[in-house]
């Protein structure tokens, strides 16, 4: 599983050479687990399962400890290539395990959005580590006093083009040539940034939103309505540029 990289002394449109070969490899690695046969049986088994046909039980193993495995190790030195490192050996690694998931034959570019500077909300989620940086952490709220709320920034779908652009070519020209390059456009305000309950309880505090249910409801209920507005705003807007699709 471990691969160890060329010298990164040369460059190839600002790739080191290092990390380009790493990266290819695995690539290479991930392409042949995608085009294995068990793929389409799977696709069929999970087609039939979810259109509440008799098939035998799927296995699907959403987590592991990843990081603290040694196959976690990434060699390639630019933090943007160690992305997709990572994404490569989780999969090869989730591949071993033999359980029911599906491996497409791509890898998946984000593109990156335009956001108030402080965080999504226009207030930054804050943490308290503990001592060896690791296990759990406290909150730290940005959202102290009631007041705060009007700090809240209005959110929107808007993509950094150019950026997403140069995020874009840096991977094609490091495995483009070997593997399909996806581009994500989807709103930023989706999975965890969607969850209204997660993303208030890191800016208010656990339990302070506990003690505003019975202190303050109604501004409580003006700040979840402020959230989910916003949320469905941006996936509106980034239906209508074509960003937001099946």
């Amino acid at each position: 599983m471990n691969i160890e990289p060329a010298a990164n002394s040369e460059r190839r449109d600002g790739v080191l050479s290092g990390d380009r070969t790493a990266l290819r490899e695995l690539a290479k690695r991930y392409l042949d687990v995608c085009a294995r046969e068990e793929q389409q049986e799977r696709r069929r088994l999970w087609r039939a399962q979810n259109s509440l046909k008799a098939v035998r039980p799927l296995i699907y193993v959403r987590a592991f400890a990843w990081d603290e495995m040694a196959e976690s190790r990434c060699v390639c030195e630019e933090p943007f290539l160690r992305e997709f490192e990572d994404f490569f050996r989780r999969s090869l690694f989730w591949d071993s395990l033999a359980d029911d998931s599906i491996f497409e034959p791509w890898v998946t570019v984000s593109a990156v959005h335009v956001i108030p500077k402080e965080g999504l909300w226009g207030l930054p989620i804050r943490w308290i580590a503990n001592e060896d940086g690791r296990g759990s952490k406290r909150m730290d709220p940005a959202l102290v006093n009631p007041e705060d709320a009007a700090r809240m920034v209005e959110p929107h779908h808007v993509i950094d083009e150019v950026e997403t652009e140069r995020r874009v070519e840096r991977i094609s020209d490091a495995i483009g040539d070997i593997i399909t390059i996806n581009v994500d456009r989807a709103p930023v305000y989706r999975m965890w940034n969607g969850d209204i309950s997660t993303r208030l309880a890191q800016l208010r505090g656990l339990d302070q939103l506990m003690l505003d249910m019975m202190e303050r409801p109604e501004w409580l209920h003006g700040v979840l309505a402020f959230m989910r507005d916003g949320i469905l705003r941006t996936h509106e807007e980034a239906e209508q540029a074509g960003d937001w699709r099946l």
